[in-house]
């Protein structure tokens, strides 16, 4: 039983390492975010584009 143990805990902490990896800056979820508001900012900018026309 606790070797079952010790391999959850490591299974967790590795997990636990890579979702911290993940949102620190320049990880891949800081920068799927920074992608997005760019999309965001790009697509209203071309919005803003069309009205002044």
């Amino acid at each position: 039983m606790e070797d079952k143990d010790d391999e959850i805990e490591k299974s967790t902490s590795k997990f636990a390492n890579l979702a911290q990896e993940s949102v620190m800056e320049d990880g891949s979820s800081s920068c799927n975010i920074n992608k997005l508001i760019e999309d965001i900012r790009s697509i209203q900018s071309k919005k803003d584009d069309c009205k002044i026309k």
